[in-house]
């Protein structure tokens, strides 16, 4: 039975964080688990080979995700909040068939250039490359999916990423009980999992949307093909920097320092991203389209997103520098000495929680060529501070690129919404002030957390009750 609520920004954001953090927490211990047991059966040679054909599959299968899925889903919504159902039913129609057709052409390449692969790596990993393909279009379906139930605020299948690790590892131990547990062994229970859920999720789909479009036909015109023409530059610009931009650092360490300094430089920003996931960012996302015709209100909402992330970053940067030096004296005594540096990176979770929602803000406002400009700037910053700290002070010029980035991205965003959007102005002595809004916010949240048999409800917003 699915839970009809009315809709109620204060609500959902509330109930989106709880049962985010909730079902995230759940996910992240399930997929430690299952990595446990395939590190634990497959030997160093076998695990590479399994890291390999993922690669092989996420490289491919990145050319169906990302780009336009932003843009499209803010565009969704913002129809939806607007009752333009017609108009929004088109636009989802084009989106879903574009995504399966590169769907289709990644999993024909992958499938015919699986024996290319092989030539260059290994010949056993052909097959296992073709058993991996099947992964993306099951997930290109789950994000049609995804797409629909986050502009609908349908939150039916929320906490589906966590059952799939859960059927995963049931698998795993099922074929680990009766000795078949071999490296295509692990591929397939990954496929198999993930094509469970989708038969899951695609029974809720279905339903809810005959629900939601039953009254209303799809509009005439070609909406996709507009958003192409109005942001396919900036969007493509972004994309191709932040992906060349993603991995820049590495190789730059490498380069100048070394392979014992990669690794150093990969644990610390596997530790602070790790350390980032704690602050539930993303949670509006999903809500701020729904908002944006409201200049007043959503500038409230702004400061006060704002004024949580930063004393949440503030409090899991504490806990960094409290916990994670004895933990990694613990688990990891080798990389004892990147600990310094750590907790220097600890410190800009303030900032990376300001930026993050700032990031969502302009997200949901269209602004793609200042997101794509940012990262064009910051790309070039980070190699001229890379290259000329790199050499004199070490992996301290890391920290120094980090910190760098983090005041970089706040100055230029909020200097821009400042100026673009009078509304979305900080005023400062509100990061201080405790009033009754915040009690109210208190209070919800605390109601929340003795209501936890409603995480595992599925339920909808009824856009009708829209203000």
């Amino acid at each position: 039975m699915v839970e009809e609520r009315r809709y109620s920004f204060l609500e959902l954001s509330v109930q989106s964080l709880a049962r985010g953090q909730f079902w995230g927490l759940l996910s992240r211990g399930l997929a430690f688990a299952a990595a446990f047991i395939i590190l634990a059966k497959l030997s160093v040679y076998q695990f590479g080979l399994y890291q390999l054909a993922l690669a092989a599959v996420a490289i491919i299968g990145s050319f169906t995700t990302g780009f336009f899925d932003e843009i499209v889903s803010v565009d969704l919504a913002r129809s939806f909040a607007q009752k333009r159902i017609g108009e929004g039913r088109r636009l989802f129609h084009e989106f879903a068939g574009l995504k399966l057709l590169m769907a289709v052409l990644a999993f024909s390449v992958l499938m015919a250039g699986a024996e290319v692969i092989a030539r260059f790596y290994d010949r056993d990993i052909a097959g296992l490359v073709r058993i991996a393909s099947f992964l993306i279009p099951i997930a290109s379906l789950r994000n049609i999916q995804t797409t629909f139930f986050g502009t609908t605020l349908s939150f039916v299948t929320f906490g589906v990423i966590a059952i799939q690790d859960g059927i995963r590892i049931l698998l795993l131990l099922g074929l680990l009980w009766v000795d078949r547990l071999g490296l295509a062994e692990v591929l397939l229970a990954n496929v198999a999992a993930a094509g469970i859920v989708l038969v899951y999720t695609s029974y809720f789909f279905l339903r809810e949307y005959r629900r939601f479009f039953r009254s209303a036909a799809a509009a005439a015109g070609w909406p996709l093909i507009k958003i192409f023409r109005e942001f396919g530059f900036w969007v493509s610009l972004r994309y191709a920097f932040m992906r060349a931009y993603k991995n820049v650092g590495v190789w730059f360490v490498g380069f100048f320092l070394g392979a014992e300094a990669v690794a150093f430089y990969a644990i610390l920003m596997n530790l602070a991203t790790a350390a980032q996931t704690f602050i539930p960012t993303n949670i509006i996302g999903g809500l701020l389209p729904w908002e944006v015709g409201r200049p007043r209100r959503l500038g409230f909402i702004y400061r006060r997103i704002l004024k949580y992330g930063v004393w949440a970053g503030l409090a899991i940067a504490v806990g960094v520098a409290v916990l994670a030096r004895p933990l990694v004296a613990l688990l990891l005594p080798k990389y004892l000495p990147a600990m310094g540096y750590l907790e220097v990176m600890a410190f800009t979770l303030p900032l990376y929680a300001v930026y993050k929602s700032q990031k969502v803000f302009l997200t949901a406002l269209r602004e793609q060529k200042i997101l794509a400009l940012r990262i064009f700037a910051e790309a070039v910053i980070t190699a001229v501070l890379l290259v000329i700290f790199l050499p004199l002070v070490g992996l301290w010029a890391i920290i120094i690129e980090y910190v760098a980035a983090y005041l970089y991205r706040v100055t230029f965003y909020t200097v821009y919404l400042r100026k673009a959007y009078p509304a979305l102005r900080l005023k400062l002595r509100e990061f201080f002030a405790f009033d009754r809004d915040d009690r109210a916010f208190l209070a919800r949240a605390i109601g929340e957390l003795r209501e936890p048999k409603r995480w595992l409800r599925p339920a909808r917003v009824d856009i009708s009750t829209l203000p």
